[in-house]
């Protein structure tokens, strides 16, 4: 085989391969399952916050009076440092003094024994909400309607 025929074949391959990694991401990959002998698509159950279902152990609390950002990070054990840099993140797309009494926040956990803390969501109206993501660094976004 010549060098362009090689050169061809090895850009091909890697055309097919994007085009086939390109479609997984676009169209999501799902679970499949056996149902009678025959393979069924099941598709992945999300909660409201694109969470998948009973993939994380969760905890919902609602803003008390007077209660700051600052304060529900210290009932979650964040010390005061952490908490400062979790407060800086946000308030790059969300003003934390904007939290109000009342309002509902989720609080996401690894579902096994060690129950790591992974994500934080709270609600900013009943369309509007705010995800901290807490996996490895600190991520956060800002989900509108």
């Amino acid at each position: 085989m010549t060098n362009s025929r090689k050169t061809i074949r090895n850009i091909v391959i890697a055309v097919v391969a994007l085009l086939l990694a390109g479609s997984l991401i676009y169209f999501g990959i799902r679970q499949f399952s056996k149902i009678d002998g025959e393979t069924a698509e099941v598709p992945i159950e999300l909660d409201e916050f694109g969470f998948r279902v009973g993939y994380y152990h969760i905890e919902s609390n609602n803003i008390k009076a007077n209660q700051t950002l600052s304060g529900v990070l210290s009932l979650l054990n964040f010390s005061g440092d952490s908490a400062h840099k979790i407060v800086q993140a946000i308030s790059e797309h969300f003003d934390p003094r904007r939290i109000r009494t009342g309002n509902e926040y989720h609080v996401y956990f690894s579902n096994d024994s060690i129950r790591s803390l992974s994500h934080i969501v709270y609600e900013i109206s009943l369309i509007d909400y705010l995800v901290i993501n807490l996996k490895d660094s600190i991520l956060v976004s800002l989900e509108i309607g």
